[in-house]
């Protein structure tokens, strides 16, 4: 079994300067309707339910019938958003199809 640690605070301020502080961020995942997480993402406001996506995740989002976004996690500062983000992505839990950091690899 693997564990993953997640940098916080201090530390992680040192490691990712650019990121914002302010706690509006959430982590979401796009779900098919069987379950299966087809993309993890983070964002703010709208973010979840934007069309700005590849051509797939968006042909994929016009077809679905059935509510796609899960809200993970929210109220976090963007840094923390990232590390939820990356976590769940390199976890091994889940293989999303349109996320492309994960598709060249």
């Amino acid at each position: 079994m693997t564990t993953t640690t997640i940098t916080t605070g201090s530390a992680l301020d040192a490691l990712f300067p650019q990121y914002k502080t302010d706690p509006v961020y959430l982590v979401y995942f796009h779900v098919d309707f069987d379950g299966v997480v087809m993309y993890i993402g983070k964002g703010k406001g709208k973010r979840p339910w934007s069309k700005a996506r590849s051509k797939d995740h968006l042909e994929w989002i016009n077809n679905c019938q059935h509510e796609y976004v899960e809200i993970v996690a929210e109220g976090l500062s963007e840094r923390a958003a990232f590390a939820l983000e990356h976590k769940n992505l390199l976890s091994g839990e889940y293989s999303p199809r349109f996320n492309e950091v994960l598709r060249r690899t």
